[in-house]
């Protein structure tokens, strides 16, 4: 397999697991083109935890991460239930945070880090490269702005956006997904935020949060 092919088999290892999360998943229905609004200001996060906080450096209404099925910390909605995936095969795992069953829209909304070795030989300026090119060719239509470079953890990053449209018990729904991918100790990382479009704005609070205050511990 090549390393374009092992690429694309990892992002869709990530999709698969996210139809297998705690929350039950919508069945997609097909998307529509959306208009291209200004983006966002890109997220720049540090590796010194948020100062302020209440739980471990995090603000009020939220607590930090710090697990060992991945070896990262950031800052997460309290209250939140928290669990985690592995498919063997293809050494991939997967952290996810969502509201407790039971939360109006728990099943739509949810935060998510996944890590797979990084492919021997491959630059990080490759896997940027390589990560632009699967989203612009995958979700060239439903792009909410191109794929940009940002800054995680002090790391280099690719961040970017998409709307699909999906139906869950006879309604059609709008969602928006964020993807973010770096790389860090000899690891591919993807950070994913996905929710209602109603809920754009929380969203992204919620994710900037998130962000800015994700740190990938050194091993």
């Amino acid at each position: 397999m090549n390393r374009r092919s092992t690429i694309a088999v990892a992002l869709c290892v990530l999709l698969v697991l996210a139809a297998c999360g705690p929350a039950t998943s919508p069945t997609s229905a097909p998307t529509m083109a959306v208009d291209t609004p200004t983006p966002p200001p890109s997220p720049t996060a540090s590796a010194t935890p948020v100062s302020g906080g209440v739980d471990g450096g995090c603000p009020a209404g939220y607590t930090l991460y710090g697990g060992s099925d991945l070896a990262f910390s950031a800052c997460y909605p309290q209250g939140w239930v928290v669990s985690s995936q592995r498919d063997a095969e293809n050494e991939f795992t997967r952290v996810t945070f969502s509201p407790p069953s039971g939360v109006e829209g728990a099943g739509l909304r949810f935060v998510s880090v996944s890590a797979q070795p990084a492919i021997a030989g491959y630059t990080d300026q490759d896997f940027i490269q390589e990560i632009d090119k699967w989203l612009m060719q995958e979700y060239y239509d439903r792009l909410l702005y191109n794929p940009r470079l940002a800054e995680v953890d002090g790391k280099r990053s690719v961040d970017a956006a998409y709307e699909a449209r999906i139906v869950l018990q006879r309604r059609v729904l709008d969602l928006t997904r964020w993807v973010t991918a770096l790389r860090a100790n000899d690891q591919r990382w993807f950070i994913e935020v996905a929710g209602q479009t109603q809920n754009r704005d929380e969203l992204e609070r919620m994710r900037a949060r998130f962000l800015t205050s994700f740190h990938v511990e050194t091993p």
